[in-house]
């Protein structure tokens, strides 16, 4: 498997929401979802490339990434949900992080005494030393539809959007596990695109950069111990044996040697509905269960 990384530079704001609703006040998602790289290469080679379009866009052969913030000239990573830190305290940089699931009566006990209150860390991406902690400011802006018949805005349909602030940096990666389409995965998605929602207006100008090939393995083998804790990089989708979505999933989906078990008492993970939206087929496709990063 080959592994390329790229760096994506917003020239302008850029509008990722994360439910497909067109009317009333649309929260942004705090990442860039792989989908849109997968877009960009689908709309440039799918009709090009008929012969390789299961592989690049439909069976996992070529996996794209979500886009995370440059902190600090470093990828930030999702902050882990399992974080805890004291509520007094402004930063979680150079400060005390408690693994909540983890604690023992004593240990909260002892942390009361010292008059320490734990507060979950919810938002924000983290560098790999924690050196930094940074949270994605979002823009806000009130549109209206046009009415093109009367050539002014439409009564009553106004709408609101949060979006990704313009010169943002962050960075991303194509895993192929076929090690053959790197160099036509890159030609396309080099240079100035279009990405997100509103992307005909003036949102969702971008340019992508780099596709250096990685070195290193991206999946090791987890090797058993007593405890072994998981963490999700990017949202995680599995289906049970009858082909249905589901947020509990087994041992062995998780990737884990035969025998384990997941002690849900012990984890802190949040799920959610995840809406994508087919620009080939102008339609949903059909809404997942998800288990979100950082948990």
């Amino acid at each position: 498997m080959k592994r390329y990384q790229f760096t994506i530079t917003l020239l302008s704001d850029v509008i990722i929401s994360s439910a497909t609703a067109t009317e009333g006040f649309n929260q942004s998602l705090d990442y860039i979802p792989g989908s849109n790289f997968l877009g960009i290469v689908a709309g440039a080679l799918y009709d090009e490339k008929p012969d390789s379009c299961l592989d690049m866009f439909h069976n996992g052969t070529v996996r794209y990434g979500d886009a995370f913030p440059l902190i600090e000239n470093e990828a930030g990573f999702p902050v882990p949900f399992s974080w805890f830190h004291n509520k007094l305290d402004g930063s979680i940089t150079n400060t005390p992080i408690y693994l909540d699931p983890l604690l023992r009566d004593s240990d909260r006990e002892e942390l009361t005494n010292k008059g320490i209150q734990l507060k979950q860390i919810r938002k924000g991406y983290f560098t790999p030393e924690r050196k930094a902690h940074q949270t994605i400011r979002q823009d806000f802006s009130i549109r209206s539809a046009y009415d093109r018949q009367n050539l002014r805005a439409s009564d009553s349909q106004m709408y609101g959007y949060f979006s990704l602030p313009e010169g943002s940096v962050w960075k991303f990666t194509v895993e192929d596990d076929s090690e053959q389409y790197g160099e036509i995965i890159t030609k396309a998605l080099r240079g100035k695109k279009r990405i997100g929602r509103s992307r005909s207006a003036e949102y969702g100008f971008v340019n992508i950069s780099g596709g250096e090939l990685l070195s290193g393995r991206s999946n090791p083998e987890i090797e058993a111990d007593e405890l072994t804790l998981l963490y999700a990089k990017s949202n995680l989708c599995f289906y049970d044996q009858f082909g249905n979505p589901t947020v509990v999933p087994s041992p062995a989906q998780l990737g884990l040697p035969e025998g384990s078990e997941v002690k849900w008492e012990k984890s802190q993970i949040r799920s959610r509905i995840y809406q994508t939206w087919n620009g080939k087929r102008h339609n949903r496709n059909a809404d997942r269960m998800i288990i979100e990063r950082g948990s």
